[in-house]
């Protein structure tokens, strides 16, 4: 079909238009998934890579200069969040180390979890393997990343990784869940 030549008379199907054009839209070629949709879908995936790539590329790092980084944000934060000094420099780096693992498993697990919950909305069905079993492997895929760079690998580490992936899942499904019966709930009053 020639989308030009019919353009000017404005007798084309812009559903069939759609489905020629942009195939990767479709389910099935039949259900068209709409842009919005699709757009979000898409920003999803690149953030759940760009998620996924920027905790890899902390891995790739040596262990000096993971160290390097650690405690110039423990030289930031120490001050503030143990102004009575209890902490010695070592144990407090220790625990930012830490909590930085949580805490960029737990956006991986918010990310993963809004992926699989778009996903759900668009084919149907509930996700809820999916979202654990990423993080789960990006996290045991995390630690042997370091054992490459003569950093070591715990799984203890894993075990981290993967909790902080299973809170922010647990987050944003609460979350999701609480404003999915809202509208619900606010739909049934009307």
């Amino acid at each position: 079909m020639n989308y030009v030549k019919l353009l000017p008379e404005m007798q084309w199907n812009f559903t069939e238009f759609v489905i020629d054009a942009f195939p990767c839209m479709c389910y099935d070629n039949q259900e068209v998934i709409g842009l919005k949709q699709y757009i979000r879908l898409t920003i999803l995936i690149l953030a759940v890579l760009l998620c996924i790539t920027g905790i890899f590329s902390q891995s790739v790092r040596t262990r000096e200069e993971s160290n390097s980084s650690s405690l110039s944000l423990t030289e930031l934060l120490k001050p503030i969040l143990d102004p009575l000094d209890r902490l010695s420099v070592d144990d407090f780096n220790h625990f930012i180390r830490k909590t930085a693992h949580l805490t960029e498993f737990a956006i991986l697990g918010i990310l993963v979890g809004l992926l699989f919950h778009q996903i759900g909305r668009q084919f149907g069905g509930r996700y809820i393997s999916c979202p654990l079993l990423i993080t789960l492997s990006t996290a045991v895929t995390d630690e042997w990343i370091q054992t490459l760079n003569d950093r070591g690998s715990q799984v203890i580490d894993v075990m981290l990784d993967f909790g902080g992936g299973i809170l922010g899942f647990v987050l944003i499904f609460i979350i999701l869940t609480l404003f999915t019966e809202g509208k619900t709930y606010g739909n049934q009053l009307r």
